[in-house]
């Protein structure tokens, strides 16, 4: 199995490169060369790896989910990826998602010396088990940190992906949100059921909205809430809300 992955990864090393010689910004670091390197050497300047070790993992077309996996648990005791990168191991992390016609169409670049100071890598993370070509238990586990996660805790250098670029329209209401999310899920064949699911969130997320609770209960009556004043709502310290 080991082999396998490792002769199907391989085969996107070309792309792989041809993405980091993209990113030489975020690895290498052009420094004035030494008063002796400049008069016994020919040299003015001089390029600098930062860290210089760089991980790579790919996951197939069939993963939809844009998470940074890592294998954090071997039955066997066996020393994991996670406890290599938690020792200090490793200065970046290409992850990236290939496609049915074998091209790698979305990729984060990790840096893991800020991971590993964002406590992330020591988070109580939920352990997933790993499965076999026969859905049984192989005996491993691994964790599963959301890239936005990684993006708003300044991990990630770079990255080409669409589900990290997407803003929430803070000027909207949640009601609205949910009306245009429902018309573009049912484009893409969403269930019913799962619409009604996020109907029925949207609605308890306006439910909490309490003008009454608002100093500008007056300007905002009759209007719904966006998500900007929503937001604002629920910060409101309760020592401040207005008395009934």
């Amino acid at each position: 199995m080991y082999q396998q992955d490792r002769a199907w990864e391989g085969s996107y090393q070309d792309q792989v490169l041809a993405i980091l010689n993209t990113q030489m910004h975020h690895l290498v670091e052009l420094a004035i060369a030494s008063d002796y390197k400049d008069r016994k050497q020919a040299t003015d300047f001089v390029v600098k790896m930062k860290g210089g070790d760089i991980a790579v993992r790919l996951r197939r077309p069939r993963y939809e989910q844009r998470d940074w996996t890592i294998r954090a648990r071997r039955d066997n005791g066996t020393k994991t990826e996670l406890a290599k990168i938690r020792e200090g191991y490793g200065s970046h992390y290409f992850y990236g998602w290939t496609d049915e016609l074998h091209g790698i169409t979305e990729w984060i670049l990790i840096d893991l010396n800020k991971a590993r100071a964002s406590g992330l890598l020591t988070r109580d993370w939920v352990l997933i088990a790993n499965k076999d070509l026969n859905g049984r238990p192989d005996g491993t586990y691994f964790i599963a940190i959301p890239a936005s996660v990684l993006r708003d805790a300044g991990c990630l250098l770079d990255w080409r992906c669409p589900i990290l670029s997407r803003q929430v329209n803070l000027y909207v209401s949640p009601n609205e949100g949910l009306r245009r999310a429902e018309h573009g899920y049912s484009a893409r064949g969403i269930p019913r059921r799962d619409l009604e699911i996020i109907n029925t969130i949207g609605s308890t997320l306006q439910s909490q909205a309490h003008w009454d609770d608002h100093p500008d209960e007056r300007e905002q009556r009759g209007r719904e809430p966006t998500y900007q004043q929503m937001r604002g709502l629920w910060a409101w310290p309760q020592s401040s809300q207005r008395k009934k």
